[in-house]
């Protein structure tokens, strides 16, 4: 089943570029933009962020979880536009994505939205502690009445999976992870009263008004198109009602982490995916689940859902309630745009291919300390790896009792039977591993590894991976968190005290393919899913490669560096690497024009 870009072929044409000139995650710069195809975009803005890992707690000499009571995460997420805007933003843990905490905000135009969450006990961690004293918008989001909201993360998701041991399911998974922000709609005045469609809601006409009044009343307006009435402010008296339209792409993010008490932090802008949720004419998860639009008039951009889901326990929207195996409630990476133009059921990967397209990378480039310049030897790094879309690359379907292997659908909508089948699922012995293979070079141009070939491969167990470079930045951070690589290709002696590394790989390396909806056949259609139009997936050798690499899927990550150092006192900072993807690939022979990255030897 070809996906197709909801771009104008015809233009194409006339002005004499071809197809495959459209422009790319990878390749931005191409004259012929799609008008919905998801991307990566750059310049840090979108509909969508990624905060690619979060650290609660940390020892100051990294001797303990908690030595440093201080150490807390930042962060802030910006509404760049005039107009009033809704997100979902969510917590997962870092080791295999559950859901820690989700909750919605609605900013006001040009706001800025801030929280924190810190580790909670004394000399052991005792839970994961999340906070806000943004007070307009904490109220505006339904989150605080007072304007002050505090909250904890909760494993209790973790707790319904009986094959996870006990120190995979206490709170000290909840203490490092990732983020995700889902934007969900902004709001425009309806046009069914004669107004002008494309005129911004000021905010002195939403006094009083909250997300909950809000996504209520377009949930239970439904088709064709949810309004919300507001009260007589205009000059002639009227009552003005609005909708949610697709957001564009308005948002953006920054994340800190590390003790303001002294200065030892690091920080980071969020990741942002530009068009993951448009009005581009296909159908989308929510809508198939429903078989109805619930948005503004007929705007499948905008994403709704029932906030009665959300604060209590009866979950009355079964298009986002447990939506998949590791989340309890609310839109993920399966409810963007879907370029097949449509799906075939509930538990259908309807948007993850153009998310993984997006983010995929074929090459990763840094520099490098292993105990540094300095002859005491104090300046080392590490690597943390985020892999945000593994887990919906697993349990796409589940065995319907324990013993029979027979694959049935997700039970998505149905959080008895959802939490049955978290009980079923052995999760450590079927999430897979993630190959990568590095390379890593000294000042001098040396390397460690002879022929047949430069790079070594390691497995990445986790969804968050913290990765020290070189074996005395293992022996100095190893205790950072317990997702710390114990060893791997770049674990080089001393001698290599400095230079630049790269990784290359991050293919699917294990695990059972039939629980992976790529290989698996659509429950409805009995078709299997094709990625005929996914440029970069095609191009890369990883996903093309799969007798000699051992695996046939490349998994998108998200990679940032760490520097610390350990002169006189702690002090640390955090970069993006340089990334590589190759640009010009022949959809019909995916290596025409493309060079094999990794030029590995067997």
């Amino acid at each position: 089943m070809k996906k197709y870009s909801c771009v104008f072929l015809a233009l194409a044409m006339f002005l004499g570029l071809a197809v495959q000139a459209q422009a790319t995650s990878y390749d931005p710069t191409n004259l012929i933009q799609p008008v919905n195809a998801l991307r990566m975009n750059q310049g840090g803005q979108g509909d969508a962020l990624i905060g690619e890992w979060y650290r609660a707690t940390v020892g100051t000499n990294f001797q303990g979880e908690l030595d440093n009571a201080n150490f807390l995460t930042y962060v802030s997420i910006v509404n760049t536009s005039n107009d009033w805007v809704a997100a979902h933003v969510r917590l997962r843990t870092g080791r295999y994505s559950i859901e820690a905490i989700d909750f919605p905000i609605l900013l006001s135009p040009k706001d800025v939205f801030w929280f924190q969450f810190e580790g909670v006990g004394t000399n052991s961690l005792t839970g994961v502690r999340i906070w806000s004293a943004d007070t307009k918008t904490v109220i505006n989001s339904g989150l605080s009445t007072t304007g002050v909201w505090e909250n904890n993360l909760s494993n209790s998701i973790l707790n319904a999976f009986t094959s996870l041991p006990a120190e995979q399911k206490g709170v000290q998974e909840l203490a490092i992870g990732y983020i995700e922000v889902i934007g969900l709609w902004k709001l425009r005045f309806d046009p069914r009263n004669g107004d002008d469609i494309t005129l911004n809601v000021p905010e002195s006409f939403m006094k009083g008004v909250t997300f909950q009044d809000l996504q209520q009343a377009f949930f239970n307006n439904g088709v064709p198109g949810g309004a919300y009435r507001l009260n007589p402010t205009f000059t002639d008296g009227a009552s003005r009602s609005v909708i949610p339209v697709d957001l564009g792409n308005v948002l953006t993010g920054q994340v800190f982490m590390g003790d303001f008490t002294n200065g030892l932090y690091t920080g980071y802008a969020m990741t942002a995916l530009a068009d993951f949720r448009t009005n581009c004419g296909f159908a989308h998860r929510d809508e198939f689940i429903r078989g109805v639009v619930l948005g503004g008039i007929g705007d499948a951009g905008a994403i709704v859902y029932n906030p009665l889901s959300f604060n209590n326990s009866s979950r009355v929207d079964p298009a986002y309630t447990d939506p998949d195996w590791a989340t309890n409630f609310g839109p993920t990476w399966n409810d963007g745009d879907d370029l097949s133009g449509g799906g075939a059921s509930a538990v259908d990967s309807f948007s993850l291919d153009e998310v993984d397209d997006a983010l995929a990378k074929q090459k990763v480039t840094s520099t490098y300390f292993n105990g540094g310049f300095r002859a005491e030897r104090t300046t080392f790094s590490m690597a943390t790896i985020t892999f945000p879309t593994k887990y919906l690359h697993f349990f796409f379907t589940y065995p319907r009792f324990a013993g029979d292997p027979t694959p049935v659908p997700w039970p998505v909508g149905r959080p008895a039977d959802a939490s049955n089948a978290r009980g079923l699922i052995n999760v450590p012995g079927t999430v897979g591993t993630i190959s990568l293979y590095g390379s890593i070079y000294g000042l001098d141009e040396q390397q460690p590894y002879s022929v047949p070939s430069p790079y070594l491969l390691t497995n990445l167990r986790w969804e968050v991976n913290c990765v020290p470079i070189g074996a005395l930045s293992r022996a100095k951070l190893s205790e950072f968190c317990f997702l710390t690589h114990a060893q791997g290709p770049l674990d080089v002696d001393g001698t290599f005290y400095a230079g630049w590394f790269e990784m290359l790989g991050f293919g699917l390396m294990s695990g059972p393919t039939n629980n992976d909806p790529r290989n698996t056949y659509r429950v409805s259609e009995n078709l299997a899913y094709n990625r005929e139009a996914m440029p970069l997936l095609n191009c890369l050798a990883t996903n093309v490669n799969a007798s000699a690499f051992g695996y046939d899927r490349l998994i998108p990550a998200m990679v940032q560096v760490l520097d610390f150092e350990f002169a006189n006192f702690l002090h640390a900072r955090s970069f993006t690497p340089a990334f590589d993807n190759p640009n010009d690939c022949e959809q019909s022979s995916p290596f025409a024009g493309c060079e094999d990255p990794l030029n590995i030897r067997f």
